[in-house]
């Protein structure tokens, strides 16, 4: 068996009660390669936040599908629109996050501490999407799973997840995220609806 973990927290796997017990019952020398790999990452999770200890909290977490490489495209139309929401809320003054432009000048480091300070500091999210398949890419997927995590556990608002569908119906949206505030992309009062919520 393999550990793997699918979210981090600020919490040390180390000390989580699962991970004790599978030590526990595991043979001796599968519980030592699990107390290795807990050790990688709890000095992984050691490092992502002492980077994130150099950042500002973000206001809002902007989702989004930014290449689609299976289909050859390098910046999705998403990409674009979601620069101009980016640009718009920023204009207001909030702090938000939009990895092409909040990840520049982070060449050759690791994105991942980066992206979770965001996701855990951010009070709004907001998953802008022109398809079903752009908000179940891995990515965005993973992103928009994380803050619905945070608002079950109570971290995060409820009703702070917002979905702008551009282009499709909400009812298309994977159920968990249906259930959420949806606003049409192709709307022309748009920004209005986003200032308003």
């Amino acid at each position: 068996k393999i550990p793997t973990c699918c979210d981090t927290t600020i919490d040390s796997f180390i000390d989580d009660s699962d991970y004790k017990k599978a030590v526990e019952l595991a043979p001796s020398e599968i519980a030592t390669w699990y107390k290795t790999q807990a050790d990688y990452i709890e000095r992984v999770r050691k490092t992502w936040i002492e980077k994130a200890k150099h950042e500002a909290p973000y206001d809002i977490f902007i989702s989004y599908k930014d290449s689609d490489v299976e289909n050859g495209i390098e910046r999705t139309e998403d990409s674009y629109n979601a620069l101009e929401l980016y640009n718009h809320l920023a204009r207001q003054g909030y702090n938000v996050f939009y990895s092409r432009e909040s990840l520049r000048g982070k060449i050759g480091e690791k994105y991942e501490p980066y992206i979770y300070h965001a996701l855990q500091t951010a009070k709004v999210m907001i998953v802008y999407c022109s398809s079903v398949d752009y908000v179940n890419s891995t990515w965005v997927k993973n992103e928009w799973h994380r803050y619905i995590k945070q608002i079950s556990r109570g971290e995060k608002r409820e009703g702070s997840l917002l979905c702008i569908c551009d282009g499709f119906s909400p009812n298309e949206l994977p159920t968990i995220l249906s259930s959420k505030q949806c606003l049409d992309g192709k709307s022309k009062k748009l920004y209005i609806d986003i200032d308003e919520y």
